[in-house]
């Protein structure tokens, strides 16, 4: 996040690409398909299928500052933050599970 600092790109302002309509699609797929797991083996499925939705925001991140490429990178951190959060629905909704 410091190197976008540094490059005048704010790395995760209060609107980031709060409009981008895939993402938004994306992450209100996710949150339906949690709500709809009855059982701690639909979560994990639910949550191996995100952390490779992490592992690809981590790699582009590292991808774009690499290059330079700061608007990238900072989309790529707004998409990384929200499944971050997808993570930590799962891991609270299997912890009230038990």
């Amino acid at each position: 996040t410091s190197q976008l600092s540094l490059k005048g790109v704010d790395a995760l302002p209060a609107t980031a690409h709060a409009t981008d309509a895939d993402l938004l699609s994306e992450v209100m797929e996710a949150r339906e398909k949690l709500s709809e797991c009855r059982d701690d083996e639909a979560r994990r499925e639910l949550r191996s299928l995100n952390a490779r939705r992490i592992a690809e925001c981590e790699a582009q991140v590292g991808s774009s500052l690499d290059a330079e490429k700061w608007a990238e990178a900072s989309s790529a951190l707004t998409r990384l933050q929200y499944f971050v959060k997808i993570d930590e629905e799962i891991r609270e909704a299997m912890h009230e599970g038990h």
